[in-house]
């Protein structure tokens, strides 16, 4: 069971690096 959450908290982690990257590359590529 802990390994399921454990599995699922690095997922989402990755998922919002990924977001926040696109964002961060979206915001300095429009300047």
């Amino acid at each position: 069971m802990e390994l399921i959450i454990l599995f699922l908290v690095t997922v989402a982690a990755e998922v919002t690096a990924h977001c926040i990257n696109k964002m961060i590359d979206n915001y300095f590529g429009d300047r």
